[in-house]
């Protein structure tokens, strides 16, 4: 589940959107895997100064059933192939080779799994680091 939301306080939503996010998505399952925010910039420096000011709106990614510890035996073949395929399409290549790997002896049915860890591996490896 990917969502915006902020951390500004509002009266309706005590203390904040994104508790309310983990009350309603953490009973299901769901764990936060990522966030990106945008930072407002206040006058006089606004519209120069994209990196700078003030966290303002959050994107975040929940996901559910990732986890390390999480048993991927009750997932089907196509269950296991979206779920690494989302991580992978969210740059949480990590997530997707691990999901690959757990699951390897079901997947080798459907693709070759060490190619696929591979492509994730060297997927990974060619992202820039974040903030550069």
């Amino acid at each position: 589940m990917e969502c915006e939301s902020n951390l500004k306080l509002n009266p309706q939503h005590t203390p904040c959107h994104l508790v309310d996010l983990y009350r309603l998505l953490g009973p299901l399952g769901f764990d936060l895997y990522d966030l990106y925010y945008y930072r407002d910039t206040r006058a006089p420096f606004a519209g120069g100064y994209p990196r700078r000011g003030r966290p303002d709106t959050f994107d975040l990614l929940f996901l559910r059933g990732a986890g390390e510890s999480e048993d991927l035996s009750s997932r089907s073949v196509d269950h296991l192939i979206k779920m690494a395929i989302i991580a992978e399409l969210y740059a949480l290549q990590d997530v997707a080779a691990s999901i690959v790997a757990r699951a390897a002896e079901r997947l080798a049915t459907r693709l070759d799994t060490e190619k696929a860890i591979a492509l994730l591996r060297e997927s990974y490896e060619a992202c820039p680091a974040e903030g550069l």
